[in-house]
């Protein structure tokens, strides 16, 4: 069974003044854990357990928000103390040009600690061990970032309930090369650390000359740690489709029925694991990459979403889905150009025949590859496209409350609800959504929140039309619209059917 290691770091003061991007890195934090288990004396068990941490995958890593403080200048005397001004004399040093020493720390809420979360298997002792070494940690960065550590070691579906309540930013390691790029331990990184420190014993060499006196004392740096790079939070592959009649003279658009998203994704799912699946036989990857089957809370993450893309932005847009988003993750055990195989050229609608004649009365609907891409700007594709305020187009499909009234099995007779029952009901449905953003990664802070069962634009639809089919039933759909604090990008899919077609999101 998986594991977790969760270290637990929290700051005396909300600033932090190490170097390098936010959050510190996985390296950074291990040169703080040896220092820790240094102090009283690094023996061979603490040196084991920390060859064992830098052996594991890089961590996940959740940090609050942080942004640049002021910037102040420190003027320091220049230490040369061989300059030609000088030549050794202390009486001198105030004809060295002083030095700037530049700060410019990081701020962020102290309240908020920061989680690195490792996972493994196997014997959990060398774990229990780094949660005793993580007890003696006293900095995290420079020296005047002075922080404590508590470890733990938990079941994985506790960390990862740890890491979707927590209220700041989640980092996860990825295989793109993109996004966050973060230091983080490898085979050999305590062993650098112990060579840097012994030759920074060693960096001032004396040069005698044949009487043995001292000519000149060179000075050699410490030879640097050696750490690997590992990317965060890269950015998914994005492929865009379009439903065409190709055998038809121009190939137009097929719109498809807005109320009927979930079937269309269905349609596309089962196609491309019917082309994927003698590639990937036995394994299960298909299935769990583009079904879901038999896949954990971990594997959630590495899902292909289809994302129907009904046709909006115009007052007579008729909401027909004429493209389709596939989105496909950075980690995704499919390669993202075997994924754009698997949907091209799919067939979403058999020609109809003349069962007579053979005439052809309607063309094959095809997935094609699009050449315009205009119509993700509307739902907050690409540069400078972030929105604060976000509609569904098609309705979220968030869990039932236990607590609505149902029909009464004895006299088939619906109760009335009165205006507090109703208030409750999209009060619950509210929590839901907060629950959906966390689900899917959102941290930003919500101002704003609309239910209802009507849509927001006159050519959508009531959320009733799209439990058809599905495994929802009416009373979890929700038409939404929320503001966010700052502008969000995306695609934004939100909600229980977000691997159905459900609680697809468009800028407003």
């Amino acid at each position: 069974m998986t594991r977790a290691l969760l270290l637990t770091v929290r700051f005396y003061d909300g600033r932090y003044h190490g170097a390098g991007d936010w959050p510190p890195s996985p390296a950074r934090l291990f040169q703080a854990l040896v220092a820790a288990a240094a102090l009283p004396g690094l023996n061979a068990a603490k040196q084991n357990a920390l060859k064992w941490l830098e052996k594991l995958g890089a961590p996940t890593i959740a940090a609050p928000p942080a942004y640049r403080g002021q910037n102040v200048n420190l003027f320091v005397p220049n230490n040369d103390m061989d300059a030609p001004k000088v030549g050794g004399d202390l009486r001198k040093i105030g004809k060295i040009r002083t030095a700037t020493k530049r700060i410019r720390p990081r701020l962020f809420d102290a309240a908020v600690p920061l989680l690195y979360v490792w996972r493994f298997d196997g014997d959990e002792s060398q774990a229990k061990s780094m949660c005793d070494i993580a007890n003696g940690l006293y900095q995290l960065g420079r020296g005047v970032d002075m922080a404590w550590a508590v470890g733990e070691v938990l079941d994985e579906a506790v960390a990862d309930e740890r890491l979707e309540n927590y209220p700041g930013a989640i980092y996860r390691p990825s295989q793109g090369s993109k996004g966050v790029t973060l230091e983080c331990p490898q085979y050999g990184s305590l062993k650098s650390l112990m060579e840097r420190h012994e030759a920074g014993s060693m960096r001032f060499h004396h040069i005698r000359d044949e009487e043995g006196k001292i000519v000149r004392t060179e000075f050699s740096n410490a030879p640097r740690p050696r750490f690997r790079s590992v990317s965060y939070n890269s950015p998914a592959t994005l492929l865009l489709y379009e439903l065409r009649r190709t055998t038809e003279r121009g190939a137009p658009f097929a719109p498809w029925p807005l109320k009927a998203a979930a079937a269309l994704v269905r349609t596309l799912r089962d196609g491309a694991c019917e082309r994927l699946a003698p590639h990937f036989e036995g394994s299960g990857v298909v299935d769990k990459a583009l079904i879901g089957r038999d896949a954990t809370e971990a594997d959630k993450k590495l899902r292909i979403r289809i994302i129907p893309f009904p046709s909006i932005g115009h007052p007579h847009a008729d909401h027909g889905i004429r493209r389709v988003l596939v989105e496909v993750p950075p980690d995704c055990p499919i390669r993202s150009d075997d994924v754009a195989w698997s949907f091209a050229g799919l067939e979403v609608a058999e020609p109809v025949l003349d069962a007579e004649t053979g005439e052809i009365l309607s063309s094959p609907v095809e997935l094609v590859k699009a050449d315009d891409d205009s119509m993700l700007l509307h739902y907050g594709i690409g540069e400078d496209r972030a929105s604060r305020v976000w509609r569904s187009v098609t309705p979220l499909a968030l869990p039932e409350d236990a607590r609505r009234r149902r029909i009464d099995p004895a006299n088939k007779r619906k109760e009335a609800k009165d205006g507090k029952e109703r208030i409750e009901e999209e009060r619950n449905a509210c929590r839901a959504v907060m629950q959906a953003l966390r689900h899917a990664g959102l941290r930003e802070k919500v101002i704003g929140l609309c239910v209802q069962r009507e849509p927001f634009e006159g050519k959508g639809e009531r959320v009733e039309s799209f439990a058809s089919g599905t495994r929802f039933s009416k009373h979890q759909l929700w038409h939404v619209m929320i503001e966010f604090v700052a502008p969000v990008s995306g695609p934004l899919v939100l909600g229980c059917g977000r691997y159905t077609g459900l609680g697809v999101m468009a800028t407003q």
